[in-house]
């Protein structure tokens, strides 16, 4: 007996791969064919069972499937038809009884070959999307025996987010009682801790059963945090209970919790921010929105023209919640009316920048900032660090409530080394955070220079500067987070490391901006300030995009762009009067 190599092995199997894509391909076009000609018998379902078997992932074959069954599905008017013409109504009503049972029976075939692909692949979309489409279509749909089947699915492989997702879409569809779900995600935690699925689903349920008042999260949220605390003290290492831990602590003991269905309309989106200057009004938005808001503004109780004067770039691909408009604002009466939220008024003095802000409410909510916990949950980590100094969860989350974070976070970079740039950017935001505070009263120049910056957060927090100094620091991009200092004329990032400036770069009223000594290598970054449209000096120096020739002749020939380390970045001319208020929501 002769033993085949490798070599023809590997060639046997390729043919026999070649033979089954061929046949599989010939089938599919007799299927587009069929199609085509309005076929709807059961050479159809045959064929394309015999094709869903080989590949269950292919959507046209499920959506051909689902045209013939419906041509099947005897119609829900058929009865009130039927019993109208007055002949033998018994026997009518018994006639569509047996035309429905008999759909169900097809539907019921429809489930076994859909249960024969998942077998063959459990995470495909259109297996399970086809199984929804065809409990949904059945006159009387076994849900009882669905829940079993769903419930078996999980016992076997309880991560299958696929299988979470059609149980959540079941008790919906099944109008089963949110408690039992509860339940059911209870006992799966206890089965097995690490399991993350169980652990979102139940925060997605006890979202929603708070948010309908079929619970109150604030009485609740004792229990949750019991439940995770056990699990983590359990296993500390396990990432999937730490994660349910953070969003316990972000919802501020369930005061914070996250409303959506009941809420009033007016309430989804309202001015949270205004900030007005002689020539520049920006509004701020509690949601972005890809489409100007129907604001109403009214300048000396002339009406506003906000379309003919917006500045702010609508084609840029991010929503947006800050919206800004050029005019004449100086010594004039300003009144902005959105919604029912109560209108902004503000008198807009000259050489002053005007900024009203909704107290403690922040345009993006940052999961990762405002914790909340008892002091006893509290007492407890710092025990749990204790006895694992080493545990990256614990001394993240101690990150967020220690006094000394910034030790904490240093510590992390070490232990976890491939986050460092996250570690830092939180680095960042505490120390911009305590500068903000030590500066809010300077005016309308701040540096923060030489604090070892990695990225600009809250930047709502600087609308109202007109320079500002972040030299010596280690930004590697200027993105659009600088797009929210509007009124922003002079700008000085030297000795950073930047090396990349993004393409929807606007800063309204930027005239200098200054990059000198950071990591430009290419020409191209720097012409993406062009949405800046009254830039009129780059000042450039110590780039690597100097050591070409080619670029400098380029740069050159465009004014705005300043070469030499010859040029100073010059102080501002005006002083201007900072006025902070508060804004009422």
């Amino acid at each position: 007996m002769k033993i085949r190599t490798d070599a023809e092995k590997a060639a046997a199997e390729k043919k026999k791969n070649e033979e089954k894509a061929s046949k599989f391909q010939a089938g599919m076009q007799a299927v587009v064919s069929m199609r085509s000609k309005g076929v709807r018998d059961d050479t159809v379902l045959d064929l394309t069972a015999k094709l869903l078997q080989v590949n269950p992932d292919v959507y046209t074959l499920w959506n051909y499937r689902r045209e013939v069954l419906l041509d099947r599905k005897p119609s829900e008017n058929e009865k009130q038809e039927d019993q109208g013409q007055g002949d033998e109504p018994q026997e009518n009503l018994e006639s569509v009884d047996d035309l429905k049972k008999e759909f169900d029976n097809l539907c019921q075939g429809e489930l076994e070959l859909v249960m024969v692909c998942l077998l063959k692949n459990p995470k495909s979309y259109p297996c399970w999307h086809h199984r929804q489409w065809v409990l949904e279509n059945m006159f009387n749909p076994n849900l009882a025996q669905e829940l079993a089947l769903i419930e078996d699915a999980l016992a076997k492989d309880a991560r299958n987010f696929h299988s979470w997702d059609h149980r959540k879409w079941l008790a919906n569809f099944a109008h089963i009682p949110i408690g039992n779900e509860l339940t059911f995600t209870q006992t799966k935690i206890t089965e097995n801790f690490s399991n993350f699925s169980s652990w979102f689903a139940r925060s997605c349920l006890l979202t929603e059963a708070h948010d309908t008042g079929l619970l109150d999260m604030t009485k609740q949220w004792d229990l949750e945090y019991s439940l995770v605390e056990n699990a983590i003290f359990t296993d500390p290492t396990d990432q999937s209970a730490w994660f349910y831990h953070k969003w316990l602590s972000c919802i501020d003991l369930g005061n914070k919790l996250k409303m959506t269905k009941n809420d009033p309309p007016g309430d989804k989106m309202a001015i949270t921010q205004v900030t007005a200057s002689p020539e520049l009004l920006s509004i701020r938005f509690s949601r972005p929105t890809a489409s100007t808001p129907s604001i109403e503004v009214h300048v000396d109780d002339a009406v506003f023209d906000f379309n003919g004067n917006l500045l702010t770039d609508t084609k840029n691909p991010y929503l947006l919640s800050l919206w800004s408009f050029k005019g004449d604002f100086a010594n004039k009466h300003v009144v902005i009316k959105f919604l029912k939220q109560k209108p902004v008024t503000i008198n807009v003095k000259p050489n002053s920048i005007h900024v009203l802000t909704v107290k403690n409410l922040r345009h993006h909510q940052d999961l990762g900032g405002d914790r909340q916990l008892k002091p006893e949950n509290i007492k407890n980590l710092k025990e749990l660090l204790e006895m694992e100094p080493d545990n990256k969860y614990v001394n993240l989350t101690m990150s967020f409530f220690e006094e000394d974070r910034l030790a904490l976070l240093d510590k992390l970079s070490e232990l976890d080394p491939m986050r460092r740039p996250y570690f830092e950017d939180q680095k960042s935001k505490i120390v911009l955070e305590k500068r903000l505070e030590e500066d809010q009263d300077k005016g309308s120049s701040v540096s923060l220079s030489g604090l070892n910056l990695t990225r600009f957060h809250n930047p709502d927090r600087l609308i109202h500067l007109r320079r500002l100094d972040l030299s010596n620091n280690s930004f590697r991009v200027l993105g659009r987070a600088f797009n929210d200092l509007v009124n922003l004329v002079t700008l000085i990032l030297d000795s950073n490391r930047i090396d990349s400036v993004e393409n929807n770069v606007q800063l309204l009223s930027l005239v200098n901006l200054s990059l000198k000594n950071n990591c430009i290598s290419s020409e191209k970054e720097l012409f993406n300030l062009e949405k800046c449209s009254r830039l009129e000096k780059v000042f450039i120096h110590g780039n690597p995009v100097l050591n070409d020739e080619q670029m400098v002749s380029k740069l050159t020939g465009c004014p705005s762009f300043c070469l030499e380390d010859v040029f100073v970045v010059p102080e501002e001319e005006q002083v201007y009067q900072v006025c902070h208020d508060k804004l009422h929501s």
